[in-house]
């Protein structure tokens, strides 16, 4: 009968007449490690069943049966097999007793009973050491703690995970190192451990049946320093340094059967010293570590490579800056490392280059093929290196020991932008042009081509004018296909490239052997359009001179001066539209230079545009937005008023109904919502009735008109007073001019602002060609004197409406009124 002692934690078996009691209590594992291996005490009838049959296990079955109940932890178990006689060091086919696996486990219990019981601490696996090892590779502190307790002395041989410093140094674990080291274990002892192997025993699942041996995997013969340093403990590498280990002993690699397994890309076997190591992985605070204690930095890896090389091979900036700052204090000079110095720059790694320039490192040395580094940059189109080599010194016309020069590498591949950057940094372009290597010959040599195009555009832009008219034949003859269809781009390059650059012998010999200003790129463009794009004036100058179109359109619809309003450049805009620019010109989109000026916020622009009559009230195709609108939206005050200032109507509706205003208030732009909503009011001020259209007399100033007129011109009632009558909606509205050489009155003040101001001026014009020199007033256009009294007669009740609104108030009603009358259908139209 078996009954169960909750209280003592013990359990009593009766077989036979023999009471047989087990003591299962002060367990280390926890109950789900127990569980999880096989624990089976709350099953009493199975439990009763397997004691009977363990009275017929004898031999290998027994004792392995106790190395089974060993690796789960059932201690009470464990004892009644050793009752049972089974052997306490017998080994299964890993070289294992129960106390390696009891050990692998973590039951403390069962160690310590197992120990008492007499079994061998030192048992040895050929693979996995002993029990001490499988301890501390899984980190087990109190079995660890057990284990030392009958083994003060630790040393002798080695399995297949080295010794226990070893194992220690393999996990981290400083506590359990600690320990070790107290109990005097040998810190500088060299092992040879297989790798595959420690990464094994830490995934153990602790069961028999799950350990298994690798025979062929990588060997590493090291001390434990080097597996600290390979693992990346730094605590572990300083515990270790703190007890004396050798730190500049070398670890050897070697895949002794399997030798598919790369593990690095040296040769077999590899040679590494815990420096080479923490290079390799970039432990920069080991590395430091290990040359506060003297490591040797110049030692050599089994590939013939430092620490400095390795590191900056694999662009390890804090290593490299590391290594660099003990080369210094060590020796003061870097001569002997232009060889890492050069495999930072093969890399492109900026950080580790930055850390070679700021050493003071001869950066224009050669490496071992003769190059220099800013060459291997030139050759490789690494701009980023050659600008920090370049910004630190390097010389931009050094050569290699082959004699070609930086800027001939750099065009022999075709790095257009590396090109570009050694010009910038003053390469010397002087060299003969029919020259291999010249950029003359490689234009030629990569023709119609990205590079070819980007090289003929650097050799126009130098200021040398080297080049005849036959060179320049020459190059257009070699770009042009077969079919002739690239001649005009690069034709139109050329003329960029030249005028871009100064160059008036190139630009004017360029026009001679046929190349046109007018010449287009794929996209449509001309030069012009692209040297506006640039923001380059002087080159629009130079292009305008040769008679280069102005308002040619690219395919999006936009002319050259839409791209210099894009840009801002008002003093651009200005000159393009002295030379003919259509300042109301429309893209594909609607959108129209005054759009466009309002969008990019070119107040001074929008200006420019409004004084040479821009059209205010134009509206885009895609949403039919005007000026106003985007100004509405993008809350641009500055713009909305301009543009109200010059008539823009606040009450047009675009495609979705909305008005200025309307948008303004939708992206909350209090500000315009305000200006807009006061001009709409003030458009309503006299409804029905005769509304003052009063210009801006900043407009006349800045126009300029004379209007030059004879004196009896001057001085014929109908020229003192014109009136135009337009009709707009039931309404008359009136507008008055004075003529030129008149102080003007509140009643009759000149309007000159914008197109449609224009028009009404025109109109006056021809009703003025109506009067002759000798004052006679000619009927052209049916005009009765009785019709002339009545204009005099309309003109003086406006005087008297005026004379009744302040100045401010008659200019917004001139301003609303204007915004909304409809073309001219009475009186004197012209």
């Amino acid at each position: 009968m078996v009954t169960p002692d909750q209280d003592s934690g013990r359990i009593e078996v009766e077989s036979n007449g023999t009471v047989t009691e087990f003591a299962f209590s002060g367990q280390s594992a926890g109950d789900y490690a127990r569980q999880h291996n096989g624990n089976i005490y709350s099953k009493l009838q199975a439990y009763t069943e397997q004691i009977a049959s363990d009275h017929a296990l004898s031999g290998s079955d027994l004792h392995s049966e106790l190395i089974s109940a060993a690796a789960r932890g059932r201690g009470p178990r464990v004892e009644y097999l050793m009752g049972l006689q089974a052997n306490l060091d017998f080994k299964d086919q890993h070289g294992m007793t129960a106390l390696h696996h009891s050990s692998l486990s973590g039951f403390e219990d069962v160690v310590r009973l197992l120990l008492r019981r007499g079994a061998d601490v030192d048992a040895q696996s050929v693979h996995y050491g002993t029990p001490l090892c499988l301890a501390v590779i899984k980190d087990r502190v109190e079995v660890t703690r057990a284990l030392l307790d009958e083994r003060p002395y630790l040393g002798g041989p080695t399995g297949g995970l080295g010794t226990e410093i070893h194992c220690a140094s393999w996990t981290g674990r400083c506590e359990i190192a600690s320990m070790l080291l107290q109990s005097r274990a040998a810190v500088n002892q060299k092992a040879r451990i297989a790798i595959d192997r420690l990464n094994m025993s830490r995934t153990w699942q602790s069961t028999a049946t799950e350990v298994s041996a690798i025979d062929e995997m990588p060997i590493m013969s090291c001390f434990p320093l080097a597996l600290a340093v390979f693992r990346g403990h730094t605590k572990m590498v300083k515990l270790l340094l703190e007890h004396g280990a050798f730190v500049d002993e070398e670890c050897i690699w070697s895949v002794p059967r399997r030798p598919e397994i790369s593990y690095s890309t040296a040769s077999w076997p590899y040679r590494a010293a815990p420096v080479i190591v923490a290079a390799q992985h970039g432990y920069d605070e080991i590395l430091e570590l290990l040359i506060s204690y003297g490591a040797n930095i110049d030692i050599q890896d089994g590939s013939g490579y430092t620490a400095l090389g390795i590191a900056a091979k694999q662009g390890l900036g804090k290593c490299v800056i590391s290594l660099l700052k003990a080369k210094l204090d060590r020796t003061g000079s870097y001569e002997d490392d232009r060889i890492a110095f050069h495999l930072a720059v093969s890399g492109g790694h900026s950080d580790c280059i930055r850390a070679f320039c700021e050493s003071g490192i001869n950066l224009d040395a050669v490496n071992q093929d003769g190059h220099t580094a800013l060459r291997t940059a030139a050759s490789l189109g690494d701009v980023e290196t050659a600008a920090i080599l370049l910004n630190a010194g390097a010389k931009v016309d050094g050569q290699s020991t082959i004699g070609s020069s930086h800027l001939t590498i750099a065009a022999e591949q075709g790095h257009v932008t590396m090109m570009e950057l050694l010009i910038g940094h003053g390469a010397n372009l002087a060299k003969p042009k029919q020259e291999t290597g010249s950029l003359f010959s490689n234009a030629l040599n990569h023709g119609e081509s990205q590079s070819g195009y980007a090289m003929l555009e650097m050799l126009l832009r130098s200021t040398q004018d080297n080049l005849s008219d036959s060179d320049l034949k020459d190059i257009l003859t070699a770009f042009k296909t077969p079919q002739g269809s690239s001649r005009e781009e690069v034709s139109a390059a050329m003329i960029v490239a030249a005028a871009c650059a100064g160059n008036e012998n190139a630009l004017r010999a360029l026009h001679r052997v046929g190349a046109d200003p007018n010449a287009r790129f794929s996209d449509g463009q001309t030069a012009l359009h692209r040297v506006a794009t640039e923001r380059h004036f002087t080159a629009v100058l130079r292009l305008l001179d040769l008679e280069a179109q102005v308002n040619v359109l690219d395919q999006r619809g936009y002319s050259p001066l839409m791209y210099a309003i894009q840009q801002g450049q008002v003093q651009m805009v200005e000159k393009m539209i002295e030379y003919g620019a259509d300042v109301n010109t429309a893209a594909k989109s609607g959108l129209t230079p005054i759009h466009l000026a309002v969008r990019y916020n070119a107040t001074e622009v929008l200006a420019a545009l409004l004084r040479n009559n821009a059209d205010t009230l134009v509206q885009d195709l895609v949403e039919g937005n005007t000026p106003l609108h985007q100004a509405a939206m993008a809350d641009n005050l500055a713009a909305a008023k301009l543009l109200l200032e010059y008539h823009a109507s606040p009450d047009t509706t675009n495609n979705y109904g909305d008005t200025p205003a309307a948008l303004a208030q939708k992206w909350s732009n209090n500000d315009v919502y305000v200006i807009l909503q006061e001009f709409s009011r003030d458009n309503e001020t006299l409804p029905g009735k005769a509304v003052v259209l009063k210009s801006v007399e900043h407009s006349q100033e800045q126009k300029g008109d004379s209007n030059q007129e004879s004196s009896a011109q001057q001085d014929h009632p109908v020229t003192l007073s014109i009136a135009v009558a337009v009709e707009q909606a039931g309404d008359s509205t009136v507008s008055t001019k004075t003529c030129p050489g008149q102080k003007p009155t509140r009643a009759a003040t000149s309007l000159r602002t914008d197109s449609e101001g224009q028009n009404l001026e025109t109109s006056i014009e021809e009703i003025r060609s109506t009067v002759d020199e000798q004052g006679e007033l000619k009927d052209a256009h049916g005009t009765t004197p009785d019709k002339v009294a009545e204009i005099q007669k309309a003109d003086d009740m406006i005087a008297e409406i005026l004379s009744k609104i302040d100045d401010s108030e008659a200019g917004k009603a001139l301003t609303m009124a204007k915004a909304h009358k409809a073309p001219s259908q009475a009186g004197f139209t012209g």
